[in-house]
Formats: C-alpha cells, structure tokens, sequence
C-alpha cells in the first residue's frame, strides 16, 4: 500500500466504513474514494506516528519519541507487545585523536541488541559489544506511567534496570559481573554521583528504521557502564567527543 508521497508499507490494513463510487464516462474510469477510519501498522511505534497524526484527540499521548533509545540513553517508550527492535549503535573514537587515528575512525565500537515486548508495559533487552571486555548485557525497562493528552496523567514515567558482563578480561581486570539501577535524566545520576555524559545529534524517520547521528563525549553503549563509568567532568567534554550513529528496526510478530 502507498501512503505519504509515495512510500511504500508493507503488511499495512486499513479499516473503512464509507466508500463512494464515482463514474466518470467522458474518461470512462470509475473513481473509488474511501474514508479510512483506521491503520493497522506490522510494528507498534509505527502505529503510534501514524495515529498521533489522525487521531489526535487520542487520550494518551503517542510516540514522544520515535523509539526506545535516544544517542544511548533509553527513552520512555518501551517495545510493543510481541515486537522485537534491534538497534545498531556505533562510537568511534574521539576527534582529538587526529589523523593518525582517521579522527576516531580507528577506534570504533559497536553494540548490537535486541528488545522485545513482553507486554504492552514491560520490555526485555539484551546487547553485545565489541570493546571495553566485550561485554553482554541484559535489561529489564517498565512503564509506570503513560501521559495522557487531555492532561489526566501530565507525565510519562518508564523505569529500567541493568547490569552486564565482561566475556573476556579487560587489560588487568578479571572477568566482571555488575548490575546497577540508573535514572537516565542527563547529566545521568546512577545513585553515588552524577556522570557526565553529553549527546546531540539528529533523529531521522525513514519509514521503516530509525537513523540517528550524533557527538557525544562516552566511549560507552550500553546503559549501565555509560551512566557509572563515564570518566571526567564535563569540562572535559570538548577533547573526548567522538561521532556515532544508531540504527532502530522493529518487526512485529503479533499476528
């Protein structure tokens, strides 16, 4: 089906109760037009965009933001009901390390992970990266509060918990196993000091993924190193940031 100057949606239904037939004989072409009550969208969060859009009067506010991660730090919006997201995010290195290290280019690291919809509330996520010990992590992320648009609830409030583990030791460090509760509000407080982790960039919706490209001055991609090993203060920020970029797919297996 296509939508919206020509893009196309695939697995996307359409609910009507109107339809009107219009017989044109000086063209010979019969016109159907159509008042669509409803979308059905493959994915959760694209359901929201669409619907923030016609229906507006919506008692809950839809799609705050465009997924559940923002840079690096989660957003309030948690995975639909038997949707899975997978999201890509890379850092490179800092830009001060020149052109010996091609800007940072050298110094790349990567997370892949996984978040699925347990239910409407509740999401589970796990990740790898490539650096820093190669560690795998595990969240748990619930929504406690959504906002509603006529002002009933004025806020969204999600709560997410996580911890990792290093797979492989880190110059002298052994094999590490560390779970830590964050409140990602930046500068993020993680419960014994407020890290100083900074970001801006651009969020872009292509139709199906979600493309993010920022600065930001952590080395780290997964919440709980960014938040309790963000080194510095935020003074330092100007010789450590680094470009990134993140990449957001859901696909729905609800039925």
């Amino acid at each position: 089906m296509k939508l919206f100057r020509g893009l196309v949606f695939v697995g996307l239904s359409a609910e009507t109760n109107t339809a009107v037939a219009i017989f044109e004989p000086q063209l010979n072409k019969l016109r159907v037009r159509i008042q669509i009550s409803s979308f059905t969208f493959p994915n959760h969060l694209m359901q929201e965009h669409l619907m923030a859009q016609v229906t507006p009067k919506d008692p809950l506010t839809l799609a705050t933001f465009k997924s559940t991660r923002l840079i690096d730090l989660p957003t309030t919006e948690v995975v639909g009901v038997k949707d899975l997201s997978f999201i890509l995010q890379h850092h490179l290195g800092p830009i001060s390390a020149g052109p010996g290290q091609a800007f940072g280019l050298d110094m790349a690291k990567i997370r892949l992970a996984f978040e699925f919809g347990l239910t409407d509330r509740l999401q589970l996520g796990m990740g790898r990266t490539n650096g820093g010990g190669k560690p795998v992590d595990g969240s748990l992320k619930f929504r406690l509060l959504r906002q509603q648009a006529d002002g009933g609830i004025p806020l969204s409030v999600t709560v997410q918990t996580a911890g990792y583990y290093q797979t492989a030791p880190e110059g002298s460090q052994p094999y590490a196993m560390t779970a830590d509760f964050a409140l990602p509000i930046p500068p993020g407080y993680n419960g014994k000091f407020y890290a100083p982790v900074l970001g801006a960039g651009v969020d872009l919706d292509t139709g199906g993924h979600i493309f993010q490209l920022f600065v930001t001055n952590s080395p780290w991609l997964n919440d709980d190193r960014l938040l309790t090993e963000t080194a510095g203060t935020l003074g330092d920020a100007g010789t450590v940031l680094r470009l990134g970029f993140q990449v957001n797919r859901t696909f729905g297996f609800g039925g």
